[in-house]
């Protein structure tokens, strides 16, 4: 059946009721509408009596009372009935589960990652199982996951030798930089919980170190994320000399685990006014559209405190009266959009062939859009991700691009928001006007263009990829975002041209030596939701 074909009926009025705009969601209903979304989806014609029935069968206890407070989100699902829907309606384990972790942590950010996991039990059984297979085997992100909450869970019977732990954590981080989706929901969420265990959280610090400093080490965004579950003053330290690196992967990294540690309140007093002193010096030198997709200088500004912003407002005016392209850099990243157009966009994207409303699902569209926090937009987007509707999302947002390419005046930040929400939910049936795009000559949007294509699903025979040769020959300090972008396309989609990159003495010297790094650790890692998906 076409992926895109609304099975079953719509999913309920779902409604979030905290502001579209605000730092608050409730957890419990998006959760629940996950759920519902995925039976209505799943098993269209089993009735809550079946289902519940179902459930019970993949060891948990329910009925159609429960089953409905589940789904309406008036009642918090245990993580152990989420992984009852995987089992029951044929899902990939742990992605769902993975994300509901994720997603109590965002909405009470004080709240320990152990509470999160505290319903989710693993058996000492299942746990020596999972140890064999982060160790010898080829772990799926189930098995890191179930290795993850089995050791936060259990501080106190979990010993491993030093080497040991290092062997895994580097494992993981390396996987974890690969990962797409579901794939790198649960070894995301794997590697946070490692961290709260004390003999590991020393390996994975270790290890963290190792992959950052490692030469023609590409992937360290999301390595260095991971001091954000740090709540230490040195993590907080050692954040913050990170994003004092030139502008480049080892900066964007730090931004983003600054910003998630200002909004929960992991920076002392002094650490803060530190932290003001060097955003002031990194919005005077690059402005604020600095970084990468989700972690903008711009994106580590808003979360800061009012005060702390106004001082940075002024200190962007002060680079903008000297550097007139700095301030229309700034303008775009702070640009509002008008209510109605927001409303237009998202209805379009979600509704594309004027499907039924659903609220909810057209809130997670304008938050993956439109959110101030970059936090908020990129935990929307896997919401998505992981929804049964990402194909139909993916269609509404092909849409509005192609408009864009036909000519349409359409805003060219709006164009770039899209292939952003693209680079999660993107299809097969996306692939040649993504192509289109990395090939043309915006090179913000050929960045993010050529992400969208890296994490394409993998298809079978021989997929089109767009052309990266003369791009890369033509590399240098003006293209260096797009160039980077292009060589993880052929990196993560395992791309023939990089054998011929690596070897021509014509291509600049660090795009050869990329090519040849992307040749010993690519490709990517996909795990799709659905077992019946490719």
């Amino acid at each position: 059946m076409d992926d895109r074909r609304r099975r079953g009926r719509p999913p309920g009025l779902l409604v979030d009721p905290t502001p579209a705009e605000g730092l608050d969601f409730t957890v419990d209903v998006r959760v629940g509408w996950l759920l519902r979304s995925w039976r209505l989806y799943g098993a269209p014609d089993t009735g809550a009596r079946a289902f519940s029935a179902a459930l019970v069968e993949a060891g948990v206890s329910a009925d159609p009372s429960r089953l409905s407070r589940w789904e309406t989100g008036r009642l918090a699902a245990p993580l152990d009935v989420v992984a009852a829907y995987e089992t029951a309606l044929g899902l990939t384990r742990s992605g769902l589960v993975a994300f509901c972790i994720s997603a109590r942590k965002l909405a009470r950010p004080d709240a320990s990652a152990i509470a999160a996991v505290e319903t989710h039990r693993v058996s000492a059984d299942r746990f020596e199982q999972v140890l064999e297979e982060v160790v010898d085997g080829e772990p799926t992100g189930a098995d890191w996951l179930d290795f993850g909450s089995y050791v936060a869970t259990h501080t106190d019977h979990v010993i491993l030798p030093t080497s040991l732990w290092r062997t895994v954590a580097t494992r993981l981080l390396r996987e974890l930089g690969l990962s797409v989706g579901p794939a790198y929901a649960t070894r995301s969420e794997a590697a946070l919980l490692l961290a709260r265990h004390a003999r590991a959280r020393p390996a994975l610090t270790h290890s963290i170190g190792q992959y950052v400093t490692t030469p023609d080490s590409l992937l360290v965004a999301d390595p260095i994320a991971l001091l954000q579950s740090m709540d230490t003053p040195q993590a907080g330290d050692l954040t913050l000399l990170l994003l004092e690196q030139p502008p480049g992967q080892i900066r964007y990294g730090a931004a983003w685990v600054a910003a998630a540690k200002v909004r929960r309140k992991q920076f002392d007093e002094a650490q803060m006014h530190r932290l003001e002193a060097i955003v002031v010096r990194m919005v005077r030198e690059d402005g604020l559209a600095d970084g990468g997709l989700f972690n903008r200088v711009a994106d580590l500004v808003a979360v800061l405190p009012d005060d702390i912003q106004d001082r940075i407002r002024q200190a962007t005016h002060t680079a903008a009266r000297v550097d007139p392209l700095m301030a229309a850099a700034s303008d775009v990243a702070t640009k509002t959009w008008p209510r109605s157009l927001v409303v237009k966009v998202c209805s379009g994207v979600a509704r594309p062939s004027g499907e039924p409303d659903d609220p909810l699902l057209e809130r997670l569209v304008e938050e993956a859009l439109f959110h101030r926090i970059a936090e908020r937009r990129f935990h929307a987007s896997l919401s998505l991700a992981l929804s049964p509707y990402g194909p139909r999302i993916a269609a509404g947002c092909a849409r509005l691009v192609a408009r864009a390419l036909d000519g349409e005046p359409v805003d060219p930040q709006l164009v770039e928001k899209t292939l952003v929400l693209l680079t999660f939910i993107g299809t097969e049936a996306e692939r040649d006007l993504l192509c289109r795009v990395a090939e043309g000559d915006a090179d913000a949007l050929r960045t993010a263009a050529y992400v969208c294509v890296a994490h394409l699903p993998p298809a079978p025979g021989e997929s089109r990829r767009p052309a990266v040769v003369p791009l890369l020959r033509a590399a240098s300090p003006a293209n260096e975002a797009v160039v980077r972008a292009a060589l993880y396309c052929a990196g993560m989609t395992a791309d023939p041209v990089l054998h011929q990159v690596r070897d021509d003495a014509d291509m600049p010297e660090w795009v050869r030596r990329a090519a040849g790094w992307w040749l010993r650790e690519g490709p990517a890692c996909h795990e799709p939701i659905h077992r019946g998906t490719a």
